[in-house]
């Protein structure tokens, strides 16, 4: 340690110089002072990650709220009509006739003692391969009302009716022919009444709709 007065050098843990005798101590509180502006140098280096203005907080907020927005679908069954509720309820058990029996075959074997009846053999629609495009036309037409009901996010630029229309029509086409069209010597069975009757019930329903909108003239 050196002393301030006379600049000889002492022992750090001298009280006093050896040479001039001045106290030394003195020198050991001048670092003190440095404390308060380190302090004040960390707070305020703090200060914009504590605090900031308005224009920050938007700016940090506003990219997670319009995540959320994007993310969330708000499904909102008032923006579908009355009739494109009877038309999509219609469509989904047209969808559920295709998985029923619809064709059936009583089965009878001849044997030695007589005419045995074994039972009964039943098809689904879906016996006829292009049963299946009815399948996806009605799948495509229920996607159609969901995007609908969640305010068109696909951007579909067709009209509804034009959409709903063809497809219905189609898919009603498509149960005729299936209905005529019996494999063999089978006999219709109550999928095959039940899914004739709504398809037609949807396509009635489309008609109604289209002449509301003015599509089809009086």
């Amino acid at each position: 340690m050196e002393c301030p007065k006379c600049k000889q050098q002492n022992p750090d843990e001298a009280k006093f110089c050896s040479a001039c005798g001045a106290p030394l101590n003195i020198i050991t509180s001048l670092p003190s002072q440095e404390t308060p502006r380190e302090t004040n140098e960390q707070t305020t280096s703090q200060t914009p990650y504590t605090f900031s203005t308005g224009t920050q907080n938007k700016e940090i907020s506003n990219p997670t709220l319009q995540g959320a927005n994007q993310i969330q679908l708000q499904f909102n069954i008032k923006l579908l009509t009355r009739n494109d509720l009877i038309i999509g309820g219609a469509i989904v058990v047209c969808f559920l006739s295709l998985f029923l029996s619809w064709y059936q075959f009583h089965l009878t074997v001849n044997t030695y003692f007589g005419a045995i009846t074994s039972g009964n053999l039943s098809f689904d629609a879906l016996y006829h391969g292009y049963m299946y495009i009815a399948l996806v036309l009605e799948l495509l037409i229920v996607a159609h009302y969901i995007n609908v009901a969640l305010g068109n996010r696909l951007k579909i630029a067709l009209p509804d009716w034009q959409v709903v229309s063809a497809g219905v029509l189609l898919n009603a086409v498509l149960f005729i022919i299936a209905f005529l069209d019996r494999p063999g010597p089978t006999g219709w069975d109550y999928g095959a009444f039940l899914g004739l009757i709504v398809a037609l019930i949807a396509v009635a329903v489309v008609f109604i709709d289209l002449k509301n909108k003015g599509v089809i003239k009086k």
